[in-house]
């Protein structure tokens, strides 16, 4: 789907696959009309819908339910789904990101997420390692440059030159990683 779309004009919608209950997964990807269950009121339109033209990024795509890894499939294999209640069949066209901390071949194997929704995902991969061990290697390098800029400085304390350095590393690989996402959602 990515070749297909011109998403970098369109919106970015994200979700956190881990943070939604997994019976309200369905009318968060889909929408609702009204009248759909009890309290569908008014029509709804779901993150699928929200996304068109643009990215629609799921986060900690690993915790998605089993029932909504076929449901998403689905949309990725015919690019339409009908919102819950809905007779009208609408298109999806987005673009989409994955993100997760779980090891998604082992989850394959144990059955947890489905295969052929892996390899949907599986098209580019970009391993991000632990932010502790980037920390790790950071240390070292940090100091090596204090013992040698350290020495010319009137006063210094190295832990908290050592703590200052931490907290602005974790800020660089945040924004590193926002400024990573942009730029995969870019039209080439």
């Amino acid at each position: 789907m990515a070749g297909r779309v011109a998403a970098s004009g369109g919106p970015f919608v994200a979700v956190n696959c881990g943070a939604v209950p997994p019976t309200l997964m369905e009318d968060n990807f889909f929408g609702h009309v009204r009248c759909a269950f009890t309290d569908a009121r008014a029509e709804r339109a779901g993150l699928l819908e929200q996304a068109a033209g643009g990215t629609l990024f799921l986060d900690e795509v690993g915790d998605l339910p089993l029932e909504s890894q076929a449901s998403l499939l689905r949309v990725l294999q015919d690019r339409t789904f009908t919102r819950i209640g809905g007779q009208r069949q609408l298109e999806a066209d987005f673009r989409l990101i994955g993100a997760t901390n779980a090891d998604l071949e082992e989850a394959v194997a144990a059955r947890r997420f489905r295969e052929d929704l892996y390899w949907r995902f599986d098209v580019i991969t970009i391993r991000v390692p632990p932010l502790r061990r980037v920390l790790r290697a950071f240390g070292g390098c940090f100091d090596s440059s204090l013992a040698a800029e350290g020495s010319r400085l009137a006063h210094h304390d190295n832990e908290e030159a050592r703590r200052r350095a931490a907290a602005l590393q974790r800020r660089g690989i945040q924004r590193r990683d926002a400024g990573l996402c942009r730029r995969c959602c870019r039209r080439r």
